[in-house]
């Protein structure tokens, strides 16, 4: 635990916030962040969304393409 004027509101973190947490993690010890098998979920959830993109885009459209 980091001390209550160190701590990160996650929620609302920021892009430069993103990279001072990146940074205390790691340099607590922690290894890199995000670890690889967070990495994996991430790459996989937007490999998902991606293909469930393409195969409800004839529905979504309505055989009407731009």
């Amino acid at each position: 635990m980091l001390p209550r004027d160190r701590r990160f509101n996650r929620p609302r973190l920021a892009f430069v916030k993103y990279w001072d947490f990146r940074e205390e993690y790691e340099r607590l010890g922690f290894g890199r962040y995000p670890p690889r098998h967070l990495r994996r979920i991430q790459i996989a959830f937007f490999l998902f969304g991606a293909g469930m993109v393409i195969a409800l885009a004839p529905y979504l459209f309505q055989g009407k393409w731009p």
